[in-house]
């Protein structure tokens, strides 16, 4: 029932704090500003924004190679990883990945923006 519990806290713990950390700081930070201290939603969806991709950059890697074995049961931890970085395809298609991520929340914020 705990199989792979050791691996999902090392995948999902460092990424979890870096994006708490930086939500909190960004979101204090925006709200101290005079610009946005009247704007509190916007300072969350950017510091969440920001939280998330920032988190990602580690969080995505480990999920590439945690799909890689879970599609493969026979896959060591050293295919899987020349599965999701061995290749210049395999590389770009992590920085698609974030690419994607940055303009999601930038057409978040930017949606808010219009709305209000």
């Amino acid at each position: 029932m705990y199989d792979g519990l050791a691996p999902n806290l090392l995948k999902e713990g460092p990424p979890l704090a870096l994006y708490l950390g930086i939500y909190e700081a960004l979101k204090t930070a925006l709200l101290a500003t005079d610009a946005l201290r009247e704007e509190p939603v916007l300072c969350y969806l950017i510091a969440g924004a920001v939280g998330e991709l920032i988190g990602s950059v580690v969080r995505v890697p480990a999920e590439a190679v945690k799909s890689t074995r879970q599609a493969d049961g026979t896959v060591t931890m050293a295919d899987a990883m020349e599965t999701s970085f061995g290749s210049e395809r395999a590389r770009s298609n992590l920085v698609s990945f974030y690419f994607f991520k940055f303009v999601l929340a930038s057409r978040i914020i930017f949606l808010y923006g219009q709305l209000y």
